[in-house]
């Protein structure tokens, strides 16, 4: 059990503990042969001292001195008759307990083993250990409580503050006090002695047994330390202890009795649910998790655990410390607990997760079978309906019969009609005979075949991974149902889409096109098989990245399935989604309307029709939220959020889908600053997808990418050029070096070496993902647009003015120049160059009337229709000091993003911030790396603004320096936001640090 600041990322504040202010060490206790060094604490019965034993030996020990009134010479007389019992606890979890006696004033002491560390449940919370983390320390309490039970002896009050943590290193070591303390001074429990001169409760009621609580002493045996255990166990699972203590202790001692002895405790998990949302978000957040997730941890294993053993009847708890150390031992290793209802489904449920990587290693064999039977079944019922068509053609052979003899001038008609009747009856019964033949044949082959793989003497191992067992399963399938096309086309289509879903692309095609060809021909082109199989094989494609390819398959899908089965079957609503996903790859930026178009029916009709629960809306749901997700909007946030939430209630927090919210959520947190909930998330989507996608799924990679993407924001650029250039050598192995992630993920680790200084190299890396996109989505596309946009950035980053007006006129030229077919791309460079030329805060980039020029040339090409043109144009005007014309066409700016269909909230927002500047006769100057708190400040997170800016001045300081323009970007943010912010005092300070820092070329 790890629990030092090293092992413990983000380690919670330590919890606050009670001063011991108020006790007075001017005048301490005379205890001969020890000398008294503080007070390490006060309970009920005494107040325990760290002191120095001088002799026989010297020691440090933790000296317990009763309190006044318990009889010292007989509690004395009782611990001396404990003393040989207590000698042979020999335990590591058991504080050992050296001397007793009676101190000058004659007031009992007892003389323990010094724990230098906090109760259990402080040191969980201040470590935030997760549920398994403090089950682990919980069962060295069992063991510890367990080896003194086997020695005879009886704590008697077991709690929180007698069970300390002790902490050297990495390892943490629970220890219990007091032991046999307690049982010392148990005959002194009387119903006149049970309340102290301060009416403070003589033990601690809020742990006590129902049997100490009736204070019949001679009726207490181990069982009642196991009561006492289950409500620590109830305080670290929970956060509270099963009863309110104000309300235990208000109606004085027959209260008290009453709720132990009648009152049943709350089942932890609907406890937890009952906590305010904040103080349930706190305890969640305190275990490492999630409320939902913390109350599914709850629910069944450790809710029958901990009321068992807090079980009225002692004869119902658990026999011995060691049967509930052993229960929680089954619960943790996915085994039946004997606190359990013993049902079939239950246990079957504990054999698969306690089994998950035979069963994962058999999933295809399990995947199989269902497919296997789905199909056997379909052609089972295809052959009942044909048995009950053959019924109904016999009832109506007897009527046309019937028919027949009253209608005797009708019997010639009447017989034929029945003949007739009677062919087409034995035409069902053998097309029910096939059915079932066929039907056996599958099952038989599965059973046979699929299953037999896993046998030892053919697998050769005892374990066979998912992807042998397919490639074993494929070979297999080599020459038979050669005379039964339909269902080898099934078993080919079940294969080759659990290979895609594994992320084995190339060995999923080849099943795939032939369960294609074979439907095809076998059921025509618009039959619902091919047509699945038609979809299965475009989106095969299109997760390789072979857009040519994927395109018409995946068109032709969903047209073909709006046309058969109607615009809101799911069959039609998961190609709108397949589609629209391909679009947002590959397609140029002008059909990104389409895309939207296509994503926001399959959301909007998929969550009316199906249920926002269903999987295909849900999809959908996270294609708009990652496509928003590009420009930071408030709306994928909103979108990622719920979908999350969506996505762990009704598919599992385990669900690809989900994983991929998870990551996508992170992403969103990163650029809000929200820097620790971004790690979080992406830490545990990453861990999950490992588990249970492997390290080498495409999945995987992406939750690897927004971990690194959080580590980047944060400025930890060690962690995230280790995390990211692993994720590119992955997605180069798995995906191509020139895969749409694989560009997404070498971009990113660009921008990495951006923020390390290491711009030259970064240029390199940003032109080969510019190259490769071009190549494959053409010149329009918008991560081609986005790719040349941060070269001619960092190139400004660098202060080459020349270079970046010289890469800008062989990239007009390249294009065919201004009259050429490119006008719109070329339009997207000089408004590109006219912006930084407006706005980069360096003196040598600047220069208001070329960037009128380049911005004026944008505008003409686009024919003065585009928005982002025209705004380059108003920040040209502004850095020129024409804030009047500044002013003009930053509004007109905002009326062409009005108007348009493809304006995010956001980019709104960016635009209004700046009309604002311009208005208060300021320029628009940013630097390249102060983006993200400036687009903070536009949405109105000044908090975040500032966190996020004081990170990138911090890191631009170290790296750049004080004079780089970048620093001084920051610096010039600053001021901007605290002056919206209504902090005139702090604008004013940064405002002289910009002054202060300025070159000496500067000042002249």
């Amino acid at each position: 059990m790890k629990a030092n600041e090293k092992d413990r990322p983000g380690r919670l504040p330590p919890v606050s503990r009670p001063s011991l202010d108020s006790i007075n060490l001017s005048n301490p206790p005379d205890v001969e042969g020890y000398e008294i060094l503080r007070v390490l604490g006060e309970g009920g019965m005494g107040i325990v001292y760290l002191a120095r034993q001088k002799d026989p030996v010297q020691r440090q020990v933790a000296l317990k001195i009763i309190k006044p009134g318990m009889d010292s010479k007989q509690v004395i007389a009782r611990f001396k008759a404990e003393e040989q019992a207590l000698a042979l606890l020999d335990h590591p979890n058991i504080a050992q307990v050296y001397d007793a006696g009676t101190t000058k004033s004659g007031h009992p002491y007892f003389s323990m083993e010094y724990v230098s560390g906090p109760p259990i449940t402080e040191h969980c919370d201040s470590y935030g250990l997760s549920i398994d983390e403090r089950l682990g320390l919980f069962i060295q309490v069992c063991e510890g409580v367990q080896h003194a039970h086997q020695k005879g002896i009886i704590h008697r009050d077991i709690k929180p503050s007698n069970v300390l943590v002790y902490t050297q290193g990495s390892k943490a070591l629970p220890k219990i006090i007091d032991f046999g303390v307690a049982k010392a001074l148990s005959a002194s429990l009387t119903e006149d002695s049970f309340f102290t001169e301060q009416g403070q409760l003589l033990g601690t009621p809020e742990y006590m047994s129902p049997e100490q609580a009736r204070m019949t002493t001679v009726d207490i045996d181990t069982r009642t330390d196991i009561y006492s255990l289950g409500v620590v166990l109830y305080e670290l699972l929970v956060g509270r202890i099963p009863f309110d203590p104000k309300v235990l202790r208000e109606g004085g001692i027959e209260n008290i009795r009453q709720m132990i002895c009648e009152e049943g405790p709350k089942i932890p998990s609907i406890r937890l649910s009952t906590l305010s949302g904040e103080a349930s978000t706190h305890v969640a957040r305190l275990r490492r998790t999630d409320i939902r997730t913390l109350t599914r941890q709850l629910q069944d294993d450790l809710d029958w655990i901990t009321l068992k053993a807090m079980e009225k009847d002692r004869m119902r708890r658990y026999g011995s410390a060691g049967e509930l150390s052993t229960d929680i031992r089954r619960h943790m290793n996915h085994e039946p607990v004997i606190a359990g209802p013993p049902s079939t489904l239950y246990r079957l449920r504990k054999f698969i997760r306690r089994h998950k990587h035979f069963v994962a290693a058999s999933s295809v064999v399990a995947v199989s079978l269902v497919l296997g039977f789905i199909v056997s079944t379909a052609l089972y019922l295809r052959a009942e309906s044909l048995r009950v068509e053959a019924q109904q053609a016999s009832r109506q052979t007897e009527q046309a019969a019937e028919e027949a003899r009253e209608a005797a001038n009708k019997e010639a008609a009447a017989r034929a009609e029945a003949e007739r009747a009677g062919t087409e009856a034995q035409r069902a019964r053998e097309k029910e005979t096939r059915a079932r033949a066929q039907a056996q044949t599958l099952a038989q082959y599965f059973i046979d075949d699929v299953l037999g793989l896993v046998a030892p003497e053919r697998a050769k191992s005892r374990e066979v991974s998912v992807k042998a067992l397919l490639d074993l399963a494929s070979k297999e399938l080599e020459g038979k149902f050669e005379d039964q096309p339909i269902i080898q086309a099934d078993i080919r289509q079940a294969l080759g889409e659990t290979y895609r879903k594994l992320g084995e692309y190339a060995s999923a095609e080849p099943h795939l096109i032939r369960a294609y060809g074979s439907r095809r021909q076998l059921f025509g082109e618009a039959h619902p098989s091919t047509l699945t199989s038609m979809g299965q094989l475009g989106q095969l494609y299109f997760l390789q990245a072979r857009y040519e390819e994927a395109e018409p398959l995946l068109k032709q899908t969903l047209n073909m399935r709006s046309r058969e089965l109607g615009p809101e079957h799911p069959d039609t609503l998961k190609s709108m989604v397949r589609l629209a996903l391909l679009y947002s790859y590959h397609t140029p930026w002008i059909y990104r309307d389409s895309m939207l178009r296509l994503l926001n029916k399959a959301f909007q009709t998929g969550s009316r029709v199906l249920g926002e629960d269903n999987p295909i809306p849900l999809e959908a749901r996270y294609g708009l939220a990652m496509w928003y997700a590009s420009s930071r909007s408030t709306e994928g946030l909103a979108l990622c959020e719920r979908g999350l939430e969506i996505a762990e209630q009704a598919l599992g927090r385990e669900h690809p889908l989900t994983l991929q919210f998870m990551s996508c959520l992170a992403i969103f947190r990163s650029w809000q600053a929200r820097y620790e909930d971004a790690e979080k998330l992406a830490t545990t989507a990453l861990e999950m997808s490992r588990s249970i996608l492997g390290e080498e799924h495409p999945i995987t990679l992406q939750c690897m990418w927004a971990l690194g993407f959080s580590y980047s924001s944060q400025f930890q650029l060690e962690e995230a050029e280790k995390i990211l250039n692993e994720t590119m050598r992955l997605s180069r192995c798995l995906l191509g070096e020139e895969h749409f992630w694989t560009l997404r993920y070498v971009q990113h680790f660009a921008l990495v070496r951006i923020k390390q200084g290491r711009l030259d190299e970064a240029k390199r890396l940003l032109t080969e993902v510019l190259e490769s996109r071009r190549r494959l989505l053409g010149e329009e596309h918008g991560w081609v647009l986005g790719a040349m946009n941060w070269i001619m950035s960092l190139q400004a980053m660098q202060g080459r003015s020349d270079e970046l007006k010289t890469w800008c006129a062989d990239e007009i030229n390249r294009l065919g120049g201004r009259f050429g077919q490119n006008r719109d791309i070329i339009a997207c460079i000089y408004s590109t160059l006219s912006r930084i030329e407006a706005s980069y805060p360096s003196d040598e980039i600047r220069d208001g009337p070329e960037a009128i020029k380049n911005a004026t040339l944008a505008c003409e090409l686009t024919s003065w229709r585009d928005w982002g043109c025209t705004e380059a144009l108003a920040a040209a005007h502004a850095e020129a000091g024409d804030f009047e014309r500044a002013i003009m066409w930053q509004k007109k700016a905002i009326d062409l993003a009005g108007s348009g269909p493809n304006i995010r909230t956001l980019e709104a927002l960016l635009l209004q911030w700046r009309l604002r500047l311009y208005e208060s006769h300021k320029p628009y100057r940013e630097g390249l790396l102060s983006l993200e708190g400036s687009y903070l400040y536009a949405e109105g997170d000044f908090k975040g603004a500032e966190r996020a800016l004081i990170k990138t001045l911090e890191h631009s300081r170290r790296v750049l320096g004080e004079q780089h323009p970048e620093t001084r970007g920051c610096i010039m943010a600053l001021v901007e936001l605290y002056q919206a912010w209504n902090r005139p005092e702090r604008a004013q300070q940064w405002q002289t640090k910009l002054h202060h820092e300025k070159k000496p070329e500067d000042s002249e």
